[in-house]
């Protein structure tokens, strides 16, 4: 005999409707915990199987978040999906290969013929025209979050995304006193919104600095490097290189190795995201030496974009006001540390780790 609903709702002497809104969403405040337990205990012990197919029939909705994602970001990918399930949603998900936006198409329009009841999509350049792709999701009504980039032909949106002031304020003022005397910012052409406020920050805050801060932006990964290099051999005086992404990080300080610049005493590395890697290890901290980071808080985002996403899918008034962003972590290491290499002082104050907004 099939284990239904009302099987598990006489088990436990519950209405067959409490059966339902629990076991599609385990952490509902509305029931007592103590009911949540006894309801998912019982499930368990009957072996039950829910039927999506038939609910989606039923209820017009799949319990299914679509996840569009332009390259494999282990650390986010984890949080988007355990705080997916939280909330009872199971997650599909499309990685976009990177820039190509006919991937991100067919990602979306896979989305939609599976019917999701909500969209967490990461465009791999914001300012590219996605008019195609917003007018698709607009004529299938599902609500979306995005995250880095926003769109601004996409107002029934909400972007999530981290904040970097305060960091690049202290990453600054860290180096002089460090006594690096020019910074470089190697990013890429195409890429997030949030690397063009990054740079657009560090130029702001160039003028109360005695660095000399300079920019290079690149088309492509190899193009990157080659740049990565001109700059590491240049070197005259101590250089500080900010890197966009943790595997540049990693091949400039190859590079520097290679052609015999010393880490951190002529040039300092500073990696931007310090990924969480096997569930434990941060990217920045498995070389030698270690690279000094503007960590992005990841974990954060995810929580506050599937909170976005879960009130825009409930029609809560809220999904369209701007969400604070959370904030990047100045995370400091041997890679910047020349002060300590030549026996003098250490490191610049922490500031406070990345925090939910409002907390």
């Amino acid at each position: 005999m099939a284990i239904t609903l009302q099987t598990i709702a006489t088990h436990s002497g519950v209405s067959k409707g409490t059966v339902s809104e629990i076991l599609r969403n385990p952490k509902h405040e509305r029931y007592s915990v103590a009911m949540r337990q006894r309801i998912l205990r019982a499930a368990k012990e009957l072996k039950y199987v829910r039927n999506r197919a038939a609910a989606a029939v039923r209820t017009g909705r799949t319990s299914l978040i679509g996840l569009v994602i332009p390259w494999n970001n282990p650390e986010l990918l984890d949080g988007l999906q355990q705080h997916c399930q939280g909330q009872g949603f199971a997650t599909m998900l499309e990685f976009t290969p990177h820039p190509d936006l006919d991937a991100e198409e067919r990602a979306i329009t896979s989305a939609i013929e599976r019917r999701v009841d909500g969209l967490l999509w990461m465009p791999a350049d914001g300012r590219r025209d996605y008019a195609k792709q917003v007018q698709m999701l607009r004529q299938a009504e599902i609500p979306t979050v995005l995250l880095e980039n926003k769109l601004l032909d996409f107002g029934e949106s909400t972007c999530v995304w981290s904040h970097e002031q305060a960091a690049l304020q202290q990453l600054l003022r860290g180096l002089e006193q460090q006594g690096y005397q020019r910074l470089c910012f190697c990013k890429p052409t195409l890429g997030s919104a949030a690397n063009e406020t990054c740079a657009a920050m560090l130029l702001d805050l160039a003028g109360e600095s005695s660095l000399d801060v300079q920019f290079v932006a690149t088309d492509s990964s190899e193009a990157m490097m080659r740049q990565a290099e001109r700059q590491i051999a240049a070197a005259r005086g101590p250089l500080a290189l900010l890197c966009e992404a943790d595997w540049l990080g990693i091949e400039s300080l190859r590079l520097c190795q290679r052609l015999g610049k010393r880490v951190p005493d002529e040039v300092g590395i500073i990696i931007r995201g310090d990924l969480r890697v096997g569930g434990k290890y941060r990217i920045g901290e498995l070389v030698d030496p270690a690279l000094t980071a503007l960590r992005i808080p990841y974990d954060v985002i995810a929580e506050v974009a599937v909170e976005r996403l879960m009130a825009g899918i409930r029609t809560d008034e809220s999904f369209a006001q701007t969400t604070p962003p959370p904030q990047v972590q100045l995370v400091w290491r041997q890679s910047t540390d020349r002060m300590k290499l030549n026996g003098g002082s250490m490191l610049p104050p922490p500031i406070a780790p990345a925090v939910r907004p409002g907390e």
